[in-house]
C-alpha cells in the first residue's frame, strides 16, 4: 500500500485533516461521471476505502469534500453510487477517528 508511508510521515506532524476526494482520481469504469478526460489506471473503490480507513486510523477527519462530479457524464449513476458509499463510509469513520 503505497499510500501508507506518506500518511505515516504526515501523522508525525498533524493530528487533524481535511479530506478531499476527487472523482477524477478513480478509474473511469468505477466513477465515469467527472469533469476531466478519463485516464486508465485510477483508483478502485477498494483502494479509496483503504486510504480513507488508513487516514481515519491516523488522524481526526475534520471535514471532507467530494469533487468533480458531473451528472451528465455519469453512466448508470456509477459515480453517484460511489459517492454515496464514500459518504456512508466517512460517516462511520469520523465517529471512530482519533
Amino acid at each position: 500500500m503505497i499510500w501508507l508511508p506518506p500518511l505515516e510521515r504526515l501523522a508525525r506532524r498533524v493530528q487533524e485533516i481535511y479530506l478531499h476526494i476527487d472523482f477524477d482520481g478513480f478509474a473511469p469504469e468505477v466513477a465515469p461521471g467527472f469533469v476531466d478526460e478519463p485516464v486508465p489506471g485510477g483508483l478502485s473503490f477498494e483502494d479509496a476505502e483503504g486510504i480513507m480507513r488508513a487516514a481515519a486510523e491516523r488522524f481526526r477527519i475534520r471535514a471532507a469534500t467530494l469533487a468533480t462530479y458531473t451528472p451528465e457524464l455519469d453512466k448508470e449513476e456509477r459515480t453517484l453510487r460511489v459517492g454515496l458509499l464514500i459518504i456512508e463510509l466517512l460517516g462511520g469513520l469520523t465517529q471512530q477517528s482519533r
